[in-house]
């Protein structure tokens, strides 16, 4: 039996096309959302994401073929992209002319709706002097891949999204994409051209291949198993994916050099071993993880009358927590040993990836079709593509590094480990500084106050721009901080919303700056879940700013907390609480744990949480005198719990006010919290860790 390409399509909502693979070429298109918007095609009714996906595939498909050898053989891999982009903005112009498709047009508005929005994923290779070269175009988040036996799985592409990511940061949380095709707004296409090694296979594969996964070792494993012993590699490719069938998952694969069945596994024999050592850990773990949901989802439906039936619940859901921050621990602790040992990662590029051209802008182009109004345009090919000696001079082309590999975040010595820190101080044991204020009968705990002078404020509204950043919204005073809305003036995030913090400069900034940007702290908190790193920060005109995506999240009012049920205010301090955790594990002090620095919010699926957003605060916790230590923040989310039953911020917290409040409040949940709240202003201090266990004690759980 020989190999042919393999092509996996898998429909779920089908918006991916299906796959496209001839000689040399490989092409994949998942079609964006919007499924709700349905137009007719020849009789077809689909989402006009459907209908996007189908079309590049089909204008992107045929222009490779006519310029393949050209391509391969070609230097200008940035002019190539950028004629990529030309046939396709006026191949969906005609589509979406000839069918009447656009969103705009039936009164849709608003930047998260766009006409025809899909990915796309594309390589052309062969052999050049000897040597198998790829050269890759994508947009968006599909992907291009290289399985090497001896190197083991490698991206060739980079994903556009918002937030750099590794491969097991996109499974644990995906990223928005900064970078689509669509005819709303503009997009670049992304290039990068490589040399590797045969044999191999090269793939181009929807997000629903590898997004839905444990962990990116599971998706390289897809290749190199015998499923209930089947020998054919495409049959074993589609069994495996339909177990985490999630979405569409397409997939468009060439074996290289590789000439029959029997070769392929031989080949790949030591490699899967190799992988299985990184999988059984998580698989194992995995297993228990399932028991007790199951055990868990048979306890929910006991009858909720008798007080044994909801122990059993509390005692199920408690081991669902745990376990799941076991296999959450696994994944990631296999992982890093997998990228360490038997993982290279990123392939290294011979060019970069994206075009450094000029670019002009899509509303030209798709002025220029209305002004011809031509029936046909041609797709454009490669010979016509300017050359480098037409290029004005005034562009420098450049090799960027594309694919650098994960490099933790050199960080000193001394902040490497926090011997006070990091471990649990017992309960009761006194702080350093005794931040409630002494000699006043009635004992009153209040924050540290900032403020922002007027001044300041008109310093701020004279701003513009920050970084790549146009403000857009008015200035908002806070305490101690400014907030604005802006959008983002690079073509990548053209019509992305940003919410804007400023802060007045001191000397701490550059450090506060470097800390928050580190690959530690980002890689830190997009595990913990509940903190939301900026997108970017600088320090511009005299201010601390930092740029956070415009959340689409429910956010909940702070007058309408004392409205919800007392296990959904319990819900929003644990997440907190574990925000502010996994600061202190850093060695850091949030300084920011108050109404605004913490956002509450209802995900889709109704669940109330907490995130830590503002991060202007922030500070080393061994700073020393004048500055404030990890107390400070147990101080603060003892008045935040106050507040929230309160309903409104508060200028201090008294006894008598925790007393008010708490004789409104009969729930024995909101009682106990209360109390807690008490302890952790004015009696025995407790640390970070044992307010997470007084919570767990409180409601029976464990959070993650």
């Amino acid at each position: 039996m020989t190999l042919g390409p393999m092509l996996v399509d898998l429909p779920k909502n089908g918006e991916d096309a299906p796959p496209f693979a001839s000689d040399g070429i490989l092409v994949v298109c998942d079609g964006l959302g919007s499924g709700c918007h349905i137009f007719e095609v020849e009789g077809e009714k689909a989402s006009h994401a459907h209908f996007a996906s189908r079309e590049t595939s089909r204008i992107v498909s045929q222009f490779l073929e006519s310029n393949r050898d050209i391509i391969l053989n070609g230097k200008d891999d940035d002019a190539v992209a950028l004629a990529i982009r030309d046939a396709i903005i006026r191949g969906l112009k005609r589509f979406s002319d000839k069918y009447k498709i656009s969103l705009e047009a039936i009164g849709v508005r608003g930047s998260t709706f766009r006409t025809l929005p899909t990915t796309l994923a594309s390589m052309v290779y062969g052999e050049i002097d000897g040597h198998l070269t790829a050269v890759c175009f994508w947009v968006g988040d599909s992907r291009c891949y290289c399985l090497d036996p001896r190197k083991g799985l490698m991206q060739l592409t980079k994903d556009d999204a918002i937030v750099v990511q590794n491969a097991m940061e996109s499974i644990i949380e995906d990223a928005p994409m900064s970078n689509v095709i669509n005819l709303s707004s503009d997009f670049h296409v992304n290039c990068a051209r490589y040399v590797l090694d045969s044999p191999c296979l090269l793939m181009a594969a929807s997000d629903g291949m590898f997004a839905y996964r444990d962990t990116p070792m599971d998706f390289e494993h897809i290749f190199l198993s015998k499923t209930k012993g089947c020998e054919d590699p495409l049959q074993n490719i589609i069994l495996e994916t339909e177990s985490k069938h999630m979405d569409d998952c397409t997939l468009a694969c060439a074996a290289i050099g590789i000439d029959n069945v029997d070769d392929y596994w031989t080949l790949f024999s030591d490699r899967a071993k190799t992988i299985e050592r990184y999988l059984d850990p998580v698989i194992t773990v995995g297993n228990e993880l399932r028991i007790h949901r199951d055990e868990y989802r048979r306890a929910k439906k006991l009858p909720t009358d008798n007080p044994a039936n909801i122990d059993e619940m509390n005692r199920t859901k408690a081991l669902v927590s745990e376990y799941l921050e076991k296999y959450d621990a696994v994944r990631i602790q296999m992982w890093d040993e997998y990228v360490k040992n038997d993982c290279k990662g990123y392939y290294p590029a011979e060019s970069g990836t994206h075009s450094i051209l000029p670019m002009k802008p899509m509303k030209e182009i798709l002025s220029e079709i209305e002004k011809t109004s031509k029936k046909e345009t041609p797709v454009k090919i490669v010979e016509e593509i300017p050359t480098l000696d037409t290029i004005p001079t005034s562009v420098e082309k450049t090799v960027s590094e594309t694919m650098p590999e994960n490099k933790e975040e050199d960080v000193p010595e001394e902040e490497k480990n926090d011997p006070t820190g990091t471990e649990p101080r017992a309960l009761g044991e006194p702080v350093k500084e005794p931040l409630v204020s002494p000699g006043i009968p009635n004992r009153v705990a209040t924050r540290i106050k900032h403020t922002i002078d007027d001044k300041m404020l008109q310093k701020a509204e004279s701003i513009k721009m920050l970084g790549q950043y146009r403000i857009i919204g008015p200035m908002e005073r806070f305490d101690g901080y400014i907030r604005s809305t802006a959008m983002a003036r690079n073509r990548r995030n053209t019509g992305t919303k940003y919410d804007i913090l400023l802060k007045p400069e001191s000397e701490d900034e550059i450090h506060r700056k470097k800390t928050i940007m580190s690959d530690r702290f980002r890689s830190i908190c997009g595990y913990a879940g509940y903190i939301r790193a900026p997108v970017d920060c600088g320090i511009d005109d005299g201010f601390l700013w930092m740029a956070y995506v415009r959340s689409y999240d429910t956010t909940i009012p702070l007058d309408i907390i004392p409205d919800i049920t007392p296990r959904e205010r319990i819900e929003l301090v644990s997440s907190a609480s574990l925000a502010i955790q996994r600061i202190h594990e850093m060695s850091m002090v949030c300084g920011s744990v108050f109404p605004g620095g913490i956002i509450f919010v209802r995900d889709n699926s109704g669940d109330c949480h907490s995130i830590l957003r503002n991060l202007c605060f922030i500070t080393n916790a061994r700073k020393g005198p004048g500055y404030p230590d990890k107390s400070y923040d147990i101080l603060c989310l003892g008045i935040m719990i106050c507040e929230m039953y309160a309903g409104k911020e508060l200028e201090s917290v008294d006894q008598n006010t925790i007393r008010d409040i708490r004789s409104k409040f009969t729930n024995e949940l909101d009682r106990r919290l209360l109390d807690l709240a008490n302890t952790m202003l004015f009696g025995k201090k407790p640390d970070i860790y044992n307010v997470m266990a007084t919570i767990q004690d409180i409601c029976g759980k464990v959070h993650r």
